[in-house]
């Protein structure tokens, strides 16, 4: 699935930062730590947590409907929504 990459970045952010920094959790080239680390200073944990929650609901909705990259989309865009959210929260 094209969204894969993309929520596997974000959910090694989660683990780096629930595990301050450590990257024992990680199977990653040390190239790309480098990137989730960059990920991981921007966002909260809560974030995270949230955008892993909106992807992990994205393979149930595929299953059930035919287009896979308009359910993708949705699943972006709400994505980005909860961070919009949060970053207006906090000004």
């Amino acid at each position: 699935f094209p969204y894969t990459t993309l929520f596997r970045s974000f959910r090694s952010a989660m683990v780096l930062k629930a595990q301050n920094g450590n990257t024992k959790l990680l199977d990653l080239p040390d190239s790309e730590v480098e990137e989730v680390k960059k990920i991981g200073e921007r966002l909260e944990m809560d974030q995270l947590l949230a955008l892993s929650a909106g992807f992990a609901d994205i393979e149930k909705k595929i299953v059930f409907n035919i287009n896979e990259r308009w359910i993708t989309e949705a699943a972006l865009i709400n994505c980005a929504a909860t961070l919009r959210k949060k970053i207006v929260l906090n000004t």
